[in-house]
């Protein structure tokens, strides 16, 4: 039989603290069954990703665009470099999601187990 990846594998904490030994080994490997054991220490953090810098595309002739060409040209740089930007965010974004996620996993777990006196 395969070893349960549920909260409820998790002994609670008792109130005097006797098993707490087993429960933080227990949920030490709850933790990093669900590849978060770095959030217990500290070590695994995400910060909210900043928000995308993108460019101006022209939609003018100028000086410096002075074909439909040149100009054509720019606005197709520009627009690869802002998609370019978009999908850098989104992933950073992907990353914060899932980051909160698992933490808000890790804090349900920790309030299920171990009661409101020790929390």
């Amino acid at each position: 039989m395969a070893p349960s990846t549920a909260m409820d594998a998790i002994p609670k904490l008792q109130a005097d603290g006797s098993n707490a030994y087993h429960w933080e080994a227990a949920l030490k490997l709850y933790a990093n069954i669900h590849s978060i054991g770095g959030l217990l220490d500290g070590s695994y953090m995400v910060t909210y990703p900043e928000t995308p810098h993108y460019q101006t595309e022209p939609t003018t002739t100028s000086s410096a665009f002075n074909t439909p060409q040149l100009l054509l040209d720019a606005q197709q740089r520009v627009r690869a470099h802002n998609k370019e930007v978009t999908t850098q965010y989104d992933k950073e974004y992907e990353l914060y999601r899932i980051y909160n996620s698992r933490e808000s996993s890790l804090t349900l777990a920790i309030l299920n187990i171990g009661g409101m006196a020790q929390w």
